[in-house]
């Protein structure tokens, strides 16, 4: 039989795969190829393990949720101007959100496929040392908080090492180069930054070697290509330009101190940022503005950063890349100070990744890449000692510089130990007690935000109110995460008192809305479920009484950040009526109590 069938294959069928298999073979007994398939194995093993532990948090949900329930003219016109983001990153998303793919092998298989193409690309593309192939892809920010987590940012580092890779060839093949920079544009609003200051660099070059008119009429590919890419820049800027109601134009209601000056952001993004994306673990994850820094804090990543900086710039100044080192990294220092948070370090790490990818397809690192007063230190002090001694002074350095390395790695164990561990957000928890108890049509309800406001500040947000009296304001369609996360599992919006019926937050409020708001939600009557924080007001300014209502305290979530982590404890308001429906017995005479609903 099995001749018969071996018979029935072209012969011409047979050799090719032969030769396929034979390829494949010999490709595999270098031990390096075998080394980086491991790698890249054991990266997409940890990356899928991890993922199955994690609960989707905010970010996540949201995007979602914008993907499956935005109609198209809102998902590509609207809410970039509210999310700050351009709309690839949903329409990726909306394939399966729309396809009724379940929530979390939906936005997990679009985000392992683009942290699984990055990392390939860093493994086996990239040029770059061995020990940073095999160390990169374990560290923080490319295994767990782009990699786990479900956001653009892996297709964007893939997009800026695209970018580095075609550098070298940008005259000669123009438009790889302007392909991986569009697609950087399309990822995040950084990357626009990012690709219009690396096109900067570019033309200046072509100025620089031919004059204007080499500009103009040095390669027609060239050109159109850059014409391409400014149209793609300029109008995803338009796209993701904030409108004046968007709740981030007016972070300086969120603290009681001044937000840093511009000077002072910029001086961080130098001073800091390089330390922070690998070597120290200062920054919790918050807005970089709200972060408050002690002196030795500063002290210690400016000389890590100032290590990081010494090094590229030596590198770079030594191929003639000065430029794309500096300008880049300076037009993002200046424009995106003011939504910078601890989470886009990442970016900082693919800019680096992707400078030196450049460095070293230049020029591979060598020992001229070395220093010449470190050379003479080097002969000096290797006269004085033995054989034995010199190789344990090698082998040291070569410790401490994997030790350094490493940090990041720790940072990776620690975090997708704890998320495998501990919820890392309240959404599987609050859908679990929402189904038990039956409660999709129930009325479920978020409280809102009251933000401290003197006069000046309430006269800049048009139709401002206050509930409370005079000295707030009431941003009504700014509510907690809770219902928004738990809104991907069910097919109905959960949120009762959202506006438009949207399962999603906004980010912007019509004028005149927190009063409108607050009189139809009094004439509504008591929620099954109410999340908010206690605060009396939230009780008293809708008429309902708080005796009606446990707090049900139903999951403990450990978020991990490097090295750190923050715990906090998930309740909703339960009505004692429903928490008689839910869990078949009477509410506890008390104010709170815990539940298990494993």
């Amino acid at each position: 039989m099995s001749s018969a069938v071996e018979g029935s294959v072209p012969v011409s069928r047979r050799s090719t795969d032969t030769r396929r298999t034979h390829r494949i073979r010999k490709w595999l007994a270098v031990p390096k190829n075998l080394l980086h398939v491991g790698v890249l194995t054991a990266y997409t093993a940890v990356v899928i393990t991890v993922m199955c532990f994690h609960e989707p948090w905010f970010d996540e949900a949201q995007s979602w949720l914008m993907a499956r329930d935005c109609s198209w003219h809102d998902l590509l016109l609207v809410r970039p101007h509210y999310e700050g983001h351009p709309p690839f990153w949903w329409l990726l998303l909306a394939i399966p959100a729309r396809l009724g793919v379940p929530y979390e092998w939906g936005i997990k298989s679009i985000q392992l496929m683009t942290a699984v193409f990055f990392v390939w690309l860093l493994i086996f593309r990239s040029g770059l040392p061995k020990v940073l192939r095999i160390i990169l892809p374990f560290t923080y920010f490319v295994c767990f908080q782009d990699g786990v987590t479900s956001r653009p940012y892996a297709l964007m580092h893939a997009a800026m090492l695209l970018a580095g890779l075609s550098w070298r060839e940008r005259d000669d093949h123009p438009w790889r180069l302007i392909g991986s920079l569009v697609l950087l544009c399309l990822c995040s609003s950084y990357g626009v930054v990012l690709a219009g200051s690396i096109t900067m660099v570019w033309v200046w070059r072509v100025w620089r070697q031919h004059g204007i008119r080499g500009v103009l009429m040095g390669s027609k590919p060239r050109l159109a290509g850059w014409l391409v890419l400014l149209a793609v820049g300029l109008g995803i800027t338009a796209l993701v330009w904030p409108r004046p109601n968007t709740y981030d134009s007016g972070l300086d209601l969120l603290v009681d101190s001044p937000l840093p000056s511009t000077w002072q952001m910029v001086l961080r993004f130098w001073l800091c940022l390089p330390s922070e994306m690998m070597f120290t673990s200062v920054f919790s994850d918050v807005m970089m503005c709200f972060a408050s820094i002690s002196a030795w804090e500063w002290a210690m990543m400016a000389v890590f950063s100032c290590l990081v900086w010494a090094v590229f710039f030596h590198l770079a100044y030594r191929r003639g890349e000065l430029g794309l080192l500096i300008i880049p990294y300076a037009m993002m220092s200046v424009l995106g100070v003011r939504y910078f948070a601890a989470h886009h370090e990442g970016i900082i790490l693919g800019f680096f990744i992707m400078v030196l990818c450049v460095l070293c397809r230049d020029c591979p690192l060598n020992m001229n890449d070395v220093p010449a007063w470190m050379k003479t230190l080097g002969v000096r002090a290797s006269a004085h000692m033995s054989n034995r001694d010199r190789t344990l002074c090698i082998n040291l350095g070569k410790f401490v510089g994997v030790l350094l390395l490493s940090i990041s790695v720790y940072w990776n164990v620690y975090a997708c130990v704890a998320d495998v561990l501990y919820p890392y957000s309240q959404a599987r928890a609050l859908a679990s007690l929402i189904e038990r108890g039956n409660l999709q049509n129930e009325r479920m309800m978020s409280g809102w935000s009251r933000l401290p406001a003197t006069k000046e500040q309430q006269q800049e947000w048009q139709g401002a109110y206050c509930g409370g009296g005079d000295n707030c304001i009431d941003f009504t369609t700014w509510y907690p995460a809770d219902l928004i996360v738990a809104n991907p599992y069910f097919n109905k919006n959960l949120i009762s008192n959202s506006p438009d019926d949207s399962s999603y937050l906004l980010w912007y409020q019509p004028a005149g809305q927190a009063k409108k708001d607050l009189e139809t939600w009094k004439n509504e009557g008591e929620p099954a479920l109410y999340f908010t924080s206690f605060q009396p007001f939230f009780f008293n300014e809708l008429g309902y009484k708080r005796a009606d209502y446990i707090e049900v305290q139903y999951v403990n979530l450990v978020r991990p950040w490097k090295d750190q982590y923050k715990a906090t404890t998930c309740s909703v308001y339960m009505h004692r009526d429903v928490y008689r429906k839910v869990f078949h017995k009477e509410a506890p005479n008390t104010l709170t109590v815990d539940v298990d609903i494993s």
